[in-house]
């Protein structure tokens, strides 16, 4: 329930009428009640609804969302009325690659002060809204750069943004990642302040003087906290941080840019520490999703991350972060198909990145789709899958333990991206299952588990690792007691990442394996050694 600001009306969500132990589609539906706090009046506003209301920051209104439109209901006279009607704009998410028919929305409304208007967003634009009237007007236009623009609150106070005042916007452009502050002024129009090649953020206004305080980074460059005028005429550095970074060899992140699946995607290719061209040099390959919108983010070298890209650039390695978008029921299909055109995007450049030496990283859904291609194709050679899923007819029947929820909702309606039960196409689901993919392995696997892991059950490794030891492929794994879905302990932490380093050395570079590489760990020994530090050195 939420109580609107004066106390005057509350929003209550009923999911009884249709809460049940099967949720198809993995779809959870729900009520949407408006209450009059004063009478006691209810109005049922939303009925068997995906979303549901949102108040408005003085309780005069709330909306919804619905038929790829957004409604307004006027909290006092309890009118309904749809804003968007009529307006040249998709204000879903377009982007969005998921299994559910419905698209969810872009953003949220932002409201301004005293619930005057408010702001609505489709991919690239943001469209002012006035609630008395009902009138809706485009205020950017980011569609034809593909720059994207979002409403921001820099002052440092408690209220919003006032609709007579100016207004400020956060820019970042989809096919260069720059970053950058814009600004409407009734009298001048939409401005741009700054835009480059960096990523900004955090943007404050003093109060009682012309001065913006910002924060400014990128791969090179160590976040920087900036000041300058309310033109941004005078932006000077006036804290840095990581000085020491001038005593290292660091180099350049770039974006690449190739196509799939129908889709223009990017990704982030980080140049080794010491570059030099003409050389070649190997490659670790790191995924999730999309990944390319991290091109600017600054990293720091920590022997805690198994997943460091920075660790990996200083140990010699190119490291590529690519975009990965789906088709429903062939996630792992999917995946192939961005890898192999992404990869073939850095190939394309001639910077020195040996094809044979590529290697394959992620964790959790990253991790099934590791495990997924480097049992299918012979894009890489080494790759390490942590907390992978690798059947996924078992993992469709399991327990997300970490929220006692069953996993049928997230393949049906979520992450899995399959649609529908394991039962109704039972092809896709082994198709796109590690496990069952598992006798095309050609390359070198590691997995990694925490055996407590409470959203992908560490079983899901066992599955993969007995399988491949009985078909008498080459595969490690590693599991750390009582962990959860991330290792939490420091010993391990640097232990996982020690170990994934070493295994890309070997396997990538051709540095000698360690035993417990080379030979295994006999339980007695890990006894043995359980409080002792890893010895393994990156070479």
């Amino acid at each position: 329930m939420y109580i609107s600001k004066g106390g005057k009306h509350a929003v209550v969500i009923d999911p009884k009428p249709y809460e049940s132990p099967i949720k198809e589609g993995g779809v959870t539906y729900q009520d949407s009640y408006l209450i009059n706090l004063a009478t006691g009046d209810k109005k049922l506003i939303l009925k068997k609804s995906k979303f549901t209301l949102y108040p408005s920051d003085n309780g005069l209104y709330c909306t919804y969302y619905q038929d790829k439109q957004w409604w307004l209901v006027d909290n006092a006279t309890g009118k309904v009325f749809c804003l968007t009607k009529g307006i040249k704009a998709d204000f879903s998410d377009v982007d969005y690659d998921g299994p559910q028919t419905e698209r969810p929305f872009e953003r949220l409304p932002f409201w301004l002060k005293e619930d005057k208007a408010l702001l609505l967003f489709d991919k690239y634009d943001c469209y002012l809204a006035d609630p008395a009237s009902g009138k809706v007007k485009k205020i950017t236009n980011g569609a034809s750069d593909k720059a994207i623009f979002r409403s921001l609150d820099i002052d440092d106070d408690e209220e919003a943004p006032a609709v007579d005042k100016p207004l400020y916007f956060s820019v970042f452009t989809e096919d260069t990642k720059k970053s950058g502050l814009a600004l409407l002024d009734k009298k001048e129009g939409l401005k741009l302040l700054i835009l480059d090649d960096k990523q900004m953020g955090l943007f404050s206004r003093a109060k009682q003087a012309d001065r913006i305080m910002f924060v400014m980074q990128s791969f090179e460059e160590s976040p920087s906290i900036y000041i300058t005028n309310s033109v941004f005429s005078q932006a000077k550095p006036v804290h840095k941080t990581n000085e020491q970074q001038s005593k290292y060899a660091w180099e350049k992140a770039e974006l690449i840019s190739y196509k799939a699946m129908g889709k223009d995607l990017h990704g982030a290719l980080i140049y080794p520490a010491g570059y030099k061209a003409g050389r070649m040099y190997p490659m670790i390959t790191y995924i999730y999703e999309r990944m390319s919108d991290g091109l600017h983010n600054y990293a720091v070298p920590s022997d805690r991350n198994p997943y460091d890209v920075q660790v990996w650039s200083q140990n010699g390695y190119f490291v590529l972060m690519p975009d990965i978008t789906y088709k429903t029921r062939q996630p792992g299909i999917s995946a192939n198909i961005c890898l192999g055109e992404a990869l073939k995007a850095v190939f394309a450049k001639r910077v020195g990145v040996d094809r044979q030496r590529v290697g394959l990283v992620g964790h959790s859904w990253g991790g099934y789709q590791t495990a997924f291609s480097i049992v299918t194709t012979k894009f890489f050679a080494a790759a390490i899958a942590g907390a992978p899923l690798t059947d996924l007819i078992e993992m469709y029947n399991s327990f997300y333990w970490n929220s006692g929820e069953a996993n049928q909702v997230i393949f049906e309606g979520g992450q899995g991206r399959m649609e529908v039960p394991w039962w109704k196409d039972l092809k896709a689901y082994m198709d796109n299952s590690p496990v069952f993919q598992a006798e095309k392995l050609t390359g070198r696997l590691m997995i990694a588990f925490g055996d407590s892991d409470g959203a992908v059950d560490w079983h899901q490794g066992q599955y993969l690792f007995n399988t491949l030891k009985r078909m008498g492929k080459n595969v490690v794994m590693l599991v750390y007691p009582g962990e959860n879905h991330g290792l939490a302990k420091k010993a391990n932490q640097i232990d996982y990442a020690s170990r994934g380093r070493h295994f890309f050395d070997v396997y990538l570079k051709g540095v000698k394996p360690e035993p417990w590489l080379a030979e295994g760990y006999p339980y007695q020994k890990k006894l043995e050694n359980q409080n002792k530090p890893s010895q393994i050195k990156s070479q």
